[in-house]
Formats: structure tokens, C-alpha cells, sequence
């Protein structure tokens, strides 16, 4: 224990010290090998720009969440009044009764209302990078609403996820 607590004088008994400790502290070691200290006002600084830039998604995380909670049960043509026309339907062959799945990308070009058009077809590259959601319909009713962020979550991309499905919220 008093190993740790001594100051080590050579750079090669620095490194030693601070390949033992834990992650959390390595931070702090990294700051101390290179003769530099860390204020508290950096680490507080630090942290409420993290907070900041993750609190940032939370309002368009929630709406995306709460459209896909409830919107099924909903009639599926309530996606043609609030999203537009889906850049696909895709059919589901050997289901009693017939079900279809109803794809809309936020790469699809929209309308002067801000719903989505079906042509013309989204590039390749944008529609890589988008978030699509797949809703199924049986008998006229979402049965099951699903979204995938194809860009990931960081840098403002679900805020093209949450455009999407915003009107829903509203009718």
C-alpha cells in the first residue's frame, strides 16, 4: 500500500503505477505522467458536456419510442396520414390472416407537409446512414412497430428517426 501512496521519481516507475490502477484513475495518471494536473473545473467541465451532448437525443429518443408504443393497434392507414407512402410493402406469404410490413426511410424525399414520397427511391449512401422503421399490419391493424438507426445514435442521427414518426404523435 505505501507503494502506491509514494511518489515514484523515474517515468518508468510512473508507468508501472499507473498500469496497476483501475480504469477509473487511469485518467488521472495519464494527466500526471505528462507533468500536467487536473483541476476539479476541468473534470466538472468535462462532465457537464458529456451530460449535455447525451441529453441532447433524450426528447427525439422519447418520441420515437412512445410512436412505436402507440401506433400499434392503430389502423394502418394512419401511417399514410401522419409518415406519407412507404418506400416499400413488403408481404408476408403462409400468415393467417395476410400480413405486410410497411417500410419508410428518413432518406425518402418529403412532400411540402413533410411527409414522405415513395420516388423518387432514396440513394444507396443516404439510405445506409438512415433510420428505417418497419411497421406490420394484420387485418387493417399495426401489430408490431420496429426501428433501426443505421447512422448509430451519436451526432443529432435520431433526430432523422424522430422526424419520421413526429406527426403520429399529433393525430
Amino acid at each position: 500500500m505505501s507503494v502506491l501512496r509514494s511518489r515514484p521519481e523515474r517515468l518508468e516507475d510512473r508507468n508501472i503505477l499507473c498500469a496497476r490502477t483501475r480504469i477509473a484513475r487511469r485518467m488521472w495518471c495519464f494527466a500526471r505522467l505528462s507533468g500536467q494536473t487536473l483541476k476539479p473545473v476541468t473534470l466538472v467541465a468535462g462532465l457537464a458536456g458529456v451530460l449535455l451532448v447525451a441529453g441532447c437525443g433524450a426528447p427525439h429518443l422519447e418520441i420515437v419510442q412512445t410512436a412505436k408504443r402507440e401506433l400499434v393497434g392503430r389502423d394502418v392507414a394512419v401511417l399514410s396520414r401522419c409518415i406519407g407512402e412507404p418506400l416499400a410493402v413488403q408481404e408476408r406469404e403462409g400468415v393467417v390472416p395476410p400480413a405486410a410490413t410497411h417500410l419508410y426511410s428518413s432518406a425518402q424525399v418529403r412532400d411540402v407537409d413533410g411527409r414522405l414520397l415513395a420516388t423518387p427511391a432514396p440513394e444507396s449512401a443516404a439510405n445506409a446512414r438512415a433510420c428505417v422503421f418497419a411497421f406490420t399490419a394484420q387485418d387493417g391493424r399495426i401489430v408490431e412497430a420496429r426501428s433501426e438507426n443505421r447512422a448509430g445514435w451519436g451526432f443529432g442521427s435520431i433526430k432523422n428517426c424522430s422526424s419520421v414518426v413526429k406527426r403520429c404523435m399529433r393525430d
